[in-house]
């Protein structure tokens, strides 16, 4: 799961240097939320990309390590229907027992 991680890692660190506005102030006028902080690291893109990219692969690839094992479960598909629509086209339909 390591090369898993670092994938999710510099995709997320690609999206929140690119997210980056300074426009994103709380009520108060305070820098507090994701992308107003992100513009404060440098208003520059190329420098946000590659603080952004290095932390989220580095992030990524701690937390994908440490994953050890995926387990894959069987769905049944029995609940899941597709057909015809009344009005021409396809429905598609799930239904959720509990």
């Amino acid at each position: 799961m390591t090369l898993e991680g670092l994938g999710v890692g510099l995709l997320v660190g690609t999206l929140t240097a690119l997210a980056a506005d300074p426009d994103w102030v709380d009520e108060n006028g305070d820098c507090a939320t994701l992308p107003c902080l992100a513009y404060k690291v440098s208003p520059h893109l190329d420098t946000r990309l590659a603080v952004f990219g290095i932390a989220g692969v580095l992030l990524g690839t701690l937390v994908g390590s440490e994953t050890k094992t995926t387990t894959w479960v069987p769905v049944p598909l029995a609940r899941l229907n597709v057909g015809p629509a009344p009005g021409g086209g396809l429905a598609l339909g799930v239904r959720i027992s509990f």
